[in-house]
């Protein structure tokens, strides 16, 4: 196993028991305590991004140009929307009592999931691996990242990056080959989010279903989702394979259905069978018909 980290390898759970330490601590944590997380990790995007545009030329020939659009962008715009909105987000919702409890007040509260693995890709090495992070420190949760080594030169500048700004408690970084990923695989997680193939999503899902049920999976595969053979139960648990990242990257607290489904589904009209062309009550008449489709009378 070819593991760079200063955590030690993956195979030893005592930085997971660590972190789910950290989890309990974090329940309890405050949104200006995440709020001040979110800023540190957005001076830090600021202060790597000269160091971020040359490993991304290394690895991908990238220019700057496309670097600040594609990456340094996207993760600066989610964490200050995600400051924006965590006072929100975090606040309880009131909910209608059932006829058995009726005369009390019932409150929706959101709580941190727990303990999050993130593995990102190569393509794009720095929003896909922020991004998640972003939403993983605003629902109150310590994560485990885990960038690509295809993309070597800006794995070396992610974890450094994570190093100087989180403590390993909170947020720790692992490289490696993808023997890493299948050990960190092995640990026991509350929240997964992967992006990157489809075979490897299949293969990483289902390795995941033989340890442990109750971990909740975000997998962004970068083929439709028809190729994603999930049985139906698992979908409506959250597996969501080839959703939006920007709902599946949200805090643990939040669906990952996106938005426009669920105003879909809220909608009675559209949720109503379509009727058959072949319908009797769109039947034309024998007018209308081509003469060789017209019926003989």
């Amino acid at each position: 196993m070819k593991c760079r980290s200063a955590n030690g390898c993956p195979r030893d759970r005592n930085h997971i028991c660590r972190q789910r330490e950290t989890a309990i601590a974090l329940r309890t944590s405050t949104a200006a305590m995440r709020i001040e997380k979110q800023k540190r990790l957005e001076a830090a995007v600021l202060a790597h991004r000269e160091a971020i545009i040359r490993a991304l030329a290394a690895d991908l020939r990238r220019p700057e140009a496309e670097t600040d659009l594609l990456e340094i962008l996207p993760v600066i715009a989610g964490l200050r929307h995600a400051r924006r909105h965590l006072k929100s987000w975090m606040k309880p919702k009131r909910a209608a009592p059932t006829l058995t409890l009726l005369g009390t007040k019932a409150r929706i509260r959101y709580e941190p999931r727990g303990v999050s693995l993130i593995i990102a890709p190569w393509n794009y090495p720095v929003s896909l691996l922020l991004g998640p992070l972003t939403s993983a420190i605003a629902a109150g949760c310590p994560a485990i990242v885990k960038p690509s080594e295809m993309s070597e030169a800006c794995s070396e500048v992610m974890a450094k990056l994570i190093r100087e700004t989180f403590d390993s408690q909170d947020i720790a970084v692992f490289e490696g080959d993808a023997t890493v990923s299948a050990a960190l695989l092995d640990l026991p997680f509350d929240h997964i989010f992967f992006t990157g193939s489809p075979a490897v999503a299949k293969s990483s899902w289902r390795r995941r279903r033989t340890i442990s049920r109750l971990s909740r999976w975000n997998s962004a595969a970068n083929r439709p989702p028809s190729s994603m053979k999930v049985p139906t139960s698992r979908k409506r648990r959250g597996a969501s394979f080839g959703a939006s990242l920007s709902i599946a990257a949200r805090p643990a607290s939040h669906r990952t259905m996106p938005m426009c489904m669920r105003a879909a589904c809220r909608n009675s009209s559209l949720r109503r069978k379509p009727r058959s062309i072949n319908s009797t009550a769109i039947r034309r008449k024998p007018g209308l018909l081509p003469d060789h489709q017209r019926p003989a009378f």
